[in-house]
């Protein structure tokens, strides 16, 4: 590692990051209280820019990497909050990526130090312990994800901004034995590419969001609740210049849409060691231009534990959501899971899913309706296992599988229609491995 990179990993490392250890008595200045944290990451990925193993020349090759992540937050919250409440969160990662095979890619990101993602939250509760209350939500995000090792201009850099007042009335005496809410909602979104790399397509993502929020939620066991979740949002996505089949200029298809969802639900302890979450309703994207999604959507998921020992759960949803891609993708996902707690403070979890995206055709680019429909099928399975030496710090070794058997492709040339002749292809399917072992912080 060169002189410079080290310098770099040093500032890093007195940046704020993620971490999953759990709090410490942090560090108290009169009524605020302030939660450091730190971590640091060092582990094996074999497919970082989730390449296709595909003997196909124009296709970029599977280049296995050693990731070093580095990264810490803060965390401050006011004690005892009675008029008003505040809680604010920053974190950030770094990372540093060695290629094994440097010379096969042009991508910059094989030898090099950057930020892996960046985060920030804040809360403000007026009058946080009345039966009317308001709550004002702050939450920025930035992720940078490589792209194709076959472009230099690599990555998949976003910002993610969303704030919004909610207004909660709950009815009653003391907060904690208040059984009825009614909460009335309001957020604005917007996302952003810093990569406007017209072969990524990252900038067909960019929109603005406003979204209206009703929830209604009445706890008739203490620890169990009935609720009607209904939303209603104005989507507008920006205008681009799309590539049609022959390379040429054309303008972006219209994706904006006014999506509306609406859903009843039961969630909470159905026995003293049994929990659920069962929610089911309708959902209607309204896309101003091409065909709509009108339909079922809905979540299951049940729990089981064994204090303080055991826990193992299932799940299945059906989603609708929108990107820059097209209209809108349907999203189904299966999930298992369990956490065994064994003494001495050691914990293993494990997890195995598989998730089945399905893409609209409309409002896809032009050049891609000579394909096959966009479907992703995604397996995927977690394991860990980790060690809490005291409540602040933690050590944890993980392994990450993903299995993406998508036959779809992007082209990354001048000439889409050009794909299979020469120009370079980025094919959808890839497997993935990522064994990591971390330490981590938050006193």
């Amino acid at each position: 590692m060169s002189v410079s990179s080290c310098i770099l990993l040093v500032l890093f490392l007195c940046v704020p990051g993620t971490a999953w250890s759990q709090s410490g008595p942090g560090v108290r200045q009169g009524k605020v209280e302030f939660h450091p944290r730190l971590n640091v990451s060092l582990g094996y990925d074999s497919n970082f820019w989730r390449e296709s193993d595909a003997l196909t020349e124009a296709n970029a090759p599977v280049n296995p990497v050693t990731v070093l992540k580095f990264g810490g937050g803060v965390g401050l919250r006011n004690r005892n909050p009675n008029r008003a409440g505040i809680e604010l969160d920053f974190d950030a990662v770094g990372r540093y990526v060695s290629a094994e095979n440097a010379d096969e890619t042009v991508s910059p990101l094989d030898e090099s130090a950057a930020f892996d993602s960046a985060s920030a939250k804040l809360k403000f509760a007026l009058l946080p312990h009345k039966p009317v209350s308001v709550d004002l939500n702050a939450d920025g995000r930035y992720t940078e994800r490589p792209g194709s090792e076959m472009l230099k201009e690599d990555g998949y850099d976003r910002v993610v901004a969303t704030f919004g007042p909610d207004l909660r009335i709950r009815p009653g005496g003391r907060p904690e034995s208040r059984a009825f809410e009614v909460r009335l909602g309001y957020r604005f979104n917007l996302e952003r590419s810093l990569n406007s790399l017209a072969d990524l397509g990252g900038n067909r993502g960019d929109k603005n969001t406003h979204r209206l929020r009703f929830l209604t939620h009445w706890k008739f066991f203490p620890k169990t609740a009935l609720f009607l979740d209904v939303s209603y949002a104005m989507v507008n996505y920006r205008q681009v210049v799309d590539l049609d089949a022959s390379g040429n200029l054309v303008d972006s298809p219209n994706k904006d849409l006014n999506p509306l969802r609406a859903e009843l639900g039961l969630e909470g302890l159905i026995t003293p060691r049994l929990s659920l979450i069962l929610r089911g309703g309708y959902s209607n994207s309204f896309q101003e231009e091409g065909a709509s999604y009108s339909g079922p959507i809905g979540r299951f998921d049940l729990e089981y534990k064994l204090e303080p020992r055991l826990a193992i759960g299932a799940g299945y949803a059906l989603k609708l959501g929108n990107d820059g891609f097209s209209n809108y993708y349907t999203l189904n996902r299966a999930e298992a899971r369990t956490t065994v707690n064994l003494p001495a403070r050691v914990s293993v979890q494990g997890s195995v899913g598989f998730d089945y995206y399905s893409y609209s055709y409309e409002g896809a680019p032009e050049w891609t309706y000579s394909l096959p429909q966009r479907v992703e099928p995604i397996l995927r399975a977690k394991g860990a296992i980790s060690w809490e030496a005291v409540t602040w710090l933690a050590i944890r070794a993980s392994w990450e599988f993903e299995n993406n058997r998508s036959n779809y492709y992007f082209c990354l040339g001048d000439d889409p229609g050009n794909c299979f002749a020469g120009d370079p292809i980025d094919l959808a399917e890839y497997t993935r491995h990522v064994v990591m072992l971390s330490v981590a912080t938050e006193y």
